[in-house]
């Protein structure tokens, strides 16, 4: 840990900055200010320097931080605010030019009916992943068993095989993610915050009476004590460290935040249609003998077309009620990660492995699943979320949704919700300019 030394005139006006090292961690001890004192008959203009070391540390306790997140949101520079600025008037522009493009205040008759004509939707076949393959298995065999084609212990031997290839899959998934927040997220968290925290100290002037301290017990300095010159202090691994903070370049890292959240959100999006049409939009029928029909000039494709209400609550509650949560709590997650990940090469190839944990049940799938489940969950089909799709205002603005949605997300995130370094100051990208460029060249 550094501290700094510094040589105070008579005048008590500070000179000379010197890094000393110290062992002592800054958020354990109670601060001091340890300062070398004179004779009083040397009190003059012509008395010699003292030496004052201003350890790092608040003598009056933690004080409360002064700023809270939409305070901290006005501070943020106006190149990181740009980038968001322009996404959302160019979605916003898009919404409104759907909407006009394809409202009509008469009705359209012509060749211009011919254009706007609603489309058709037919029976779609299930996605082929593990929650297909469940649904086909569970609807499939619990038709059969009460036709009288497969006996109880069958039916109950293949569903049975299919639920339990989904659940390993699901447990898998949140033990890699509990693995990762534990053994990987939080010292990745810690030691940003450290980085943080001493950078913090020393652009600042070092003082910590006048800094405000963070619940988790890290130093926020004060607008007005901000020196940019401080920054030479740091040592170069430091500085090094503090200049890969990924919040430290917003744009790029929005970008970055931006398709990790559009991954997660198409499965999410993926996830929540299914849902919809399996529990909400399949009428629900008295027995599974009438839960399926063949589809016309096919004799082995069927359509779902009723469900009992066991059967829904089955399917919500071991499908896609955990779906959804796993697709939740990895978005949070993978943000908290790569907003603590302290360099932008690693962000980059931590979000490539995120996703490793996101489609991991596509790649049981392929592994472990044999042909005949494969066929039969290609040979389902489940029916569509709507008979007619008009080309309406509505229908297009319901599609950009989920995209607003996920640009509103990034937005909070970095913005007010991320807790990797609470209270950011905004405060490095601009005395990191010159550093990265003396890098590259």
């Amino acid at each position: 840990m550094m501290r700094i030394e510094t040589k105070v005139d008579a005048q008590g006006e500070a000179h000379e900055f010197v890094s000393v090292h110290d062992n002592h961690r800054f958020g354990q001890k109670q601060g001091v200010l340890a300062a070398e004192t004179l004779d009083a008959g040397f009190q003059s203009e012509h008395q010699a320097a003292a030496t004052t070391t201003l350890y790092p540390l608040n003598p009056k306790g933690p004080l409360a931080i002064d700023d809270n997140a939409f305070t901290l949101l006005f501070k943020a520079k106006v190149g990181a605010l740009f980038p968001v600025v322009i996404l959302f008037m160019l979605a916003f522009s898009l919404l409104c030019c759907s909407s006009f493009m394809f409202y009509k205040a008469k009705k359209p008759e012509g060749e211009e009916a011919e254009e706007l004509k609603n489309q058709e939707c037919g029976p779609e076949g299930l996605e082929e992943d593990l929650y297909g393959l469940a649904i086909a298995s569970i609807v499939r065999d619990t038709r059969s068993y009460c036709k009288g084609y497969s006996s109880a212990g069958l039916m109950m031997a293949r569903m049975g095989v299919s639920i339990m290839i989904l659940v390993l899959t699901l447990v898998l998934q949140i033990y890699l993610m509990a693995s990762l927040k534990a053994l990987v997220t939080s010292v990745a968290v810690n030691e940003i915050r450290d980085v943080y925290d001493r950078y913090q100290i020393t652009m600042y002037g070092n003082d910590t009476s006048r800094m405000a301290v963070t619940a988790n017990g890290y130093h926020r300095g004060r607008e007005p004590y901000f020196n940019p010159k401080n920054f030479a202090l740091l040592s170069e691994e430091d500085k090094e460290s503090v200049c890969q903070i990924p919040l430290s370049q917003p744009t790029f890292f929005m970008t970055l935040l931006m398709i990790w959240t559009f991954t997660v959100v198409a499965d999410l999006r993926k996830s929540v249609d299914l849902w919809m049409r399996v529990t909400r939009i399949t009428p629900t029928v008295s027995s599974m003998k009438d839960s399926m029909e063949a589809v016309e000039g096919s004799e082995e494709e069927y359509v779902i077309v009723g469900l009992t209400v066991p059967v829904k609550v089955t399917l919500s509650m071991v499908l896609f009620l955990p779906r959804i949560l796993v697709d939740l709590y990895l978005l949070w997650l993978g943000c908290r990660w790569l907003c603590a990940t302290p360099s932008f090469e690693d962000v980059i190839l931590n979000a490539v492995a995120l996703e490793f944990i996101l489609v991991l049940n596509n790649v049981v799938f392929s592994t472990v699943v044999p042909l005949q489940s494969v066929i039969d969950t290609r040979n389902t089909q489940i029916l569509p979320y709507q008979k007619e799709v008009a080309p309406t205002g509505r229908s297009v603005l319901a599609a950009f949704a989920w995209g607003i949605a996920s640009m509103v997300w990034v937005l909070l995130y970095m913005y007010l919700l991320q807790a990797v370094l609470p209270q950011y100051r905004w405060d490095v990208r601009d005395v990191c300019i010159d550093f990265l460029a003396a890098k590259v060249k």
